[in-house]
């Protein structure tokens, strides 16, 4: 009897802890688009210097609303949860200047201009 007790308690510590599992991930972003329902921002997803990794992506409107300052060019932080069979989103102004981490490289490398092909013969 006992140790069906143990086992029983057991496997409620383990429920518990499935439970409570959580991932939590955090987002920059500069808000690029600010349309009647949605929200377009620029979301940096890693990397740096010309290996930055950027995400545009849509959100609604209504959770920005008396939240956000909508401004374009804004940066936000976007606070993404996850538990079992949920995912909660938070939106929120970004305190910091993320100016210098969405400065975008450009395509074409500027050393690119002073090379013999470009150069008049």
């Amino acid at each position: 009897m006992l140790a069906a007790l143990i086992i029983m308690v057991n496997q409620l510590s383990l429920l518990k802890l499935n439970n409570m599992w959580k991932d939590i991930l955090i987002i920059k972003g500069e808000i690029i688009d600010v349309e009647d329902e949605q929200v377009v921002i620029d979301c940096y997803l890693g990397g740096e210097g010309k290996d930055k990794v950027f995400q545009t992506r849509r959100f609604d409107l209504d959770p920005f609303i008396d939240v956000v300052d909508l401004k374009l060019g804004n940066f936000v932080r976007i606070k993404i949860t996850t538990t079992r069979g949920k995912r909660v989103f938070e939106f929120s102004n970004e305190k910091s200047d993320l100016k210098e981490l969405f400065d975008k490289f450009s395509l074409f490398d500027e050393d690119m201009f002073n090379s013999s092909f470009f150069k008049a013969g």
